[in-house]
């Protein structure tokens, strides 16, 4: 694909950028003849991030850590299961029109419904956790909550479901536990990253990633 004047512009807005957004969007444009191009960018005020891709005139971008709370009263409207959730990840231009979405928890939909889960321990409060916590609320699925503010609580774990939703590692705890980690690099994060990012090309394009 040649970049020119009518080429869209995508990207993520994030306080810690990796790769794999612009690896999966670009390979994606590409195979489905999409003239865009997408990249990952460092943001610490999501309000200025929002602001610069108005002046752009962005096709879409992802949020991440740790905006996705904090992106909402700069959007001019927002989803209704985002507005449930109070999260957003993904924002799509439609006419200069900015509408935020949250595929995290199109992406959950996939694969907890797989897990049969029950009781679980959810770590983490941020946005990624929010979508989780909307999940289980939803379908009645009793779940306990660890923060910074009772991390210590990890130590006494036994036999427990327990999702990671922060981008630290659990491999201290008891291995008597199934944990579901959500960060990218582990099974289950990845899984949730494919089908959240199937959702955002979709959101993007109007076109179904195959």
């Amino acid at each position: 694909m040649n970049i020119n004047k009518d080429t869209k512009l995508f990207g993520s807005f994030s306080k810690s950028p990796g790769n794999k957004g612009a690896q999966f969007f670009n390979k994606a444009f590409h195979e489905h003849g999409v003239n865009a191009i997408y990249k990952a960018y460092y943001i610490e005020d999501i309000a200025q991030g929002v602001q610069a891709a108005k002046t752009l005139n962005f096709g879409g971008f992802a949020v991440a850590m740790p905006h996705k709370r904090d992106i909402l009263p700069f959007l001019d409207e927002i989803d209704s299961i985002a507005q449930e959730i109070g999260t957003v990840n993904t924002v799509v231009n439609t006419g200069g029109i900015f509408k935020g979405f949250n595929t995290d928890y199109l992406g959950i939909c996939e694969i907890f419904p797989i897990l049969d889960l029950k009781d679980c321990v959810v770590v983490g409060d941020g946005g990624l956790a929010a979508s989780v916590f909307f999940y289980l609320q939803k379908g009645m699925i009793a779940y306990k909550m660890i923060t910074r503010m009772n991390w210590s609580e990890l130590d006494s774990l036994k036999d427990c479901t327990v999702i990671n939703c922060t981008p630290v590692s659990l491999s201290h705890i008891a291995k008597d536990n199934l944990v579901i980690d959500l960060r990218v690099g582990e099974v289950f994060g990845d899984l949730l990253h494919k089908y959240q990012a199937k959702e955002q090309f979709r959101l993007y394009t109007g076109l179904e990633y195959v």
